[in-house]
């Protein structure tokens, strides 16, 4: 497959550019740069995506949600087309599901104390926000290894990480993706939302305590907290967040690319 100067594969062509392959490096120092260029490129699909018709219509779908259930206006982000149709897969957020009860969140350095219920009009918007991006992605979204997709695409993929652009994400008929993807399609959810978002990567692998093996997003919320809203299947409801006896090490980067410290982690 063509190589750019960045090491990254060129675009699926049969998708127009939506979906990208970036190689996967396994010794630890190699790795290293495969994955600060992953999440460059990640930021980079996110951004593209933010404006994208269907992103807006699921956002749009998400707002009136939460209209409904919360009394809460959402302005739609300048230059939003009207009228955004609701898709199958938003149509499955319903006033049941906001209204479920909910495990009480953990205390965590990066998860506000009040954060206790799902989506409830007492709680601060922001909350209600984040909480409405992780059951969306929650409820709409299957989780699928790379190597499972790229065997089906490729008939390859040991070597390759795949990153889905949000935007194609929100055309899926079934759509589905790995960490990455849910982490990118819930940035750009969040940003239509009003809200600043985040990437966070992890070293959890016990085995291979050096290999970044898990990334998700965090909402920063208007008091400067940060809130995780990772939507995978091992999360176990919104808010929730890898245990710190697990974590061997921890990033986080804004969406423009550069490198944070958000104070939400010991270092």
């Amino acid at each position: 497959m063509p190589q750019t100067e960045h090491g990254a594969c060129a675009p699926l062509a049969a998708f127009g550019g939506s979906m990208v392959c970036v190689e996967r490096r396994q010794a630890s120092a190699s790795h290293q740069v495969a994955t600060l260029q992953t999440v460059e490129r990640m930021c980079e699909l996110v951004l593209a995506s933010r404006d994208g018709p269907a992103t807006r219509s699921t956002a749009a779908a998400l707002r009136e949600e939460l209209l409904v259930n919360s009394g809460e206006r959402i302005p739609a982000v300048a230059g939003g087309a009207a009228g955004a149709r609701r898709d199958r897969h938003s149509r499955r957020w319903s006033t049941k599901l906001l209204g479920s009860p909910s495990p009480a969140v953990r205390s965590s350095p990066s998860i506000p104390a009040s954060g206790s219920a799902l989506v409830n009009s007492s709680e601060p918007r922001a909350l209600r926000r984040c909480r409405a991006v992780w059951w969306w992605l929650r409820r709409s979204m299957r989780f699928v290894h790379d190597q499972e997709a790229l065997a089906s695409l490729l008939n390859r993929g040991d070597d390759l990480e795949l990153l889905i652009q949000p935007e194609l994400i929100f055309r899926m008929r079934h759509p589905f993706g790995d960490c990455d993807d849910f982490t990118m399609a819930a940035c750009a959810l969040l940003l239509n939302l009003g809200l600043e978002a985040e990437i966070v990567i992890m070293a959890v692998d016990p085995v291979e305590p050096w290999r970044w093996s898990h990334v998700f997003p965090q909402a920063v919320l208007p008091c400067g907290r940060r809130f995780p809203v990772d939507a995978t299947p091992h999360a176990h409801y919104p808010g929730w967040i890898v245990p710190a006896w697990r974590v061997n090490r921890v990033m986080e980067w804004a969406l423009d690319g550069s490198r944070i410290h958000s104070g939400a982690f010991r270092s």
